[in-house]
């Protein structure tokens, strides 16, 4: 219990990261308090659920489609990600009647799958360090560590289906599994909820601190790292590598000040109730930044017992084309029991490359599939483990109980899973595929699952299925 307290609780709590991980997420939850406070949230769900408001179905797709598309806009961090689009569609997802762990599923698949593949991104400088550090060993591929790194993205199975799989789930309303449980319930819960009522506050009264936050990210990561690169992207990367978690939680203070500003001078809030409902918004996430705090304890324990350095060693002698599927399920346990991908990367790839490129294949592909394997293994862990700070950040931002969000979106994250590892890292290396073309029957099969094994909502009062229009 001394050891727990002394080593383990303080120095996570007090450490820098962690203060700034907490300052963002508060900030960001204030803010959006402050705006529904206003009323800009209510004319958003009031366009967003259109003249077909009275069928739930109708709004609640576009809402779920909403959160796609602005998740794949926020492609330059997954933490901003997470807690701007969660926070931002929360108001919207329980008035169109959608569960709010479909939300945070929706949030969490869009959120480290987007940008650990995006061109541009916090990722990018990390991803790009790991690779240079082994660039012989990547001769005849790539030059570079960011020209690697492109050459992976096509190899990135697990991204790119968790992306796909997020729209399929978005557009059809069809679940499997607990998930289907958790929004039968929202929809019974919006049938009891009154109708939106006319205030005067506009969607951009709500949407613009949301972009003031990510015009600071991008302006001041470019702006740090202006002397260090001559390209746009090159100065993004260097500024996001040399900041760290201060320029989001920057972003984030000044996101609040903005809504803060607006309500008042719009007139929709006193400046009393204004920081009142800033105060609130930041009271009602307690709990959860400190279920955040010990999750963070639980991997320092895992790193101090050496679970990263055993688990790595289940590798053993696997190589050809045997290897991306073995580095791909080890990298997923490390990330899982850690709760952390960067680690877990930073970890397996010194291992991983040089077995790999022992024997690279025809064309390098199975050391291209290797490296890719231990990035998207990584990112798959870190998607499903309960102390995952994405995870909790998630399920937070969307205002979902934590339990529930990671059983609810566990089935789905083994579905792909399941797709990436068959498809690609076994069908791709075993039968030489181009990984363009292996993407096709993992869609196909994915497609399939949705449309015959989830089922629709069952309308409380008809008792029939209800369909999108």
């Amino acid at each position: 219990l001394s050891h727990a307290a002394t080593d383990v609780l303080w120095p996570t709590a007090t450490s820098e990261d962690t203060l700034l991980i907490l300052g963002f997420t508060a900030s960001m939850l204030g803010m959006v308090h402050v705006s529904m406070a206003g009323g800009g949230f209510v004319d958003l769900a009031r366009r967003i659920a259109g003249p077909g408001g009275a069928d739930p179905e109708a709004p609640a797709r576009r809402t779920r489609l909403s959160a796609w598309l602005l998740g794949l806009a926020i492609f330059f961090d997954d933490y901003a990600n997470s807690i701007v689009v969660g926070s931002s569609i929360r108001p919207l997802a329980d008035r169109t009647g959608v569960s709010r762990a479909k939300l945070a599923y929706i949030v969490d698949a869009t959120s480290a799958s987007v940008a650990g593949v995006a061109i541009v991104s916090t990722w990018v400088g990390m991803e790009v360090g790991l690779l240079q550090d082994r660039i012989g060993f990547f001769e005849g591929i790539a030059s570079a560590g960011y020209g690697v790194f492109l050459e992976l993205i096509p190899y990135r199975f697990y991204c790119l289906l968790t992306v796909f799989f997020a729209f399929l789930i978005a557009v059809s309303g069809r679940d499997f599994g607990p998930m289907r449980a958790s929004e039968q319930r929202a929809l019974s819960q919006v049938r009891q909820a009154p109708r939106l009522t006319w205030r005067r506050g506009h969607w951009l009264d709500a949407m613009g601190p949301v972009l003031v936050v990510l015009v600071s990210v991008l302006a001041m990561d470019t702006a740090l790292g202006w002397h260090a690169a001559d390209t746009l992207l090159q100065r993004f990367i260097a500024g996001a590598d040399a900041s760290g978690l201060k320029v989001l939680a920057i972003a984030g203070g000044l996101g609040a000040v903005t809504a803060i500003l607006i309500s008042v001078f719009r007139r929709l809030l006193s400046p009393t109730d204004a920081v009142a409902a800033f105060g609130h918004g930041i009271a009602v996430t307690m709990p959860v930044l400190v279920i955040l705090v010990c999750a963070m304890s639980i991997r320092a324990v895992c790193d101090q017992a050496g679970t990263p350095a055993y688990l790595s060693a289940m590798l053993g002698n696997a190589n050809g084309m045997w290897l991306p599927v073995a580095a791909f399920g080890v990298s997923a346990i490390v990330a899982f029991m850690t709760g952390s991908s960067w680690a877990t990367m930073g970890i397996l790839l010194p291992i991983v490359v040089p077995l790999a490129a022992r024997d690279g294949g025809p064309d390098g592909i199975w050391l291209l599939a290797a490296s890719a394997a231990v990035l998207d293994g990584s990112i798959f862990g870190d998607h499903c483990s309960p102390i995952s700070d994405t995870t909790v950040m998630s399920s937070a931002a969307s205002g979902c109980p934590h339990d529930e969000h990671v059983l609810t979106q566990l089935p789905y994250a083994v579905v792909v899973m399941l797709c990436a590892a068959v498809f690609g890292y076994i069908g791709a290396c075993w039968l030489h595929l181009s990984p363009w073309v292996a993407l096709v029957p993992a869609a196909l099969v994915l497609t399939t699952v949705v449309w015959l094994v989830g089922r629709r909502r069952v309308d409380p009062v008809s008792q029939k299925e209800t369909v999108s229009r």
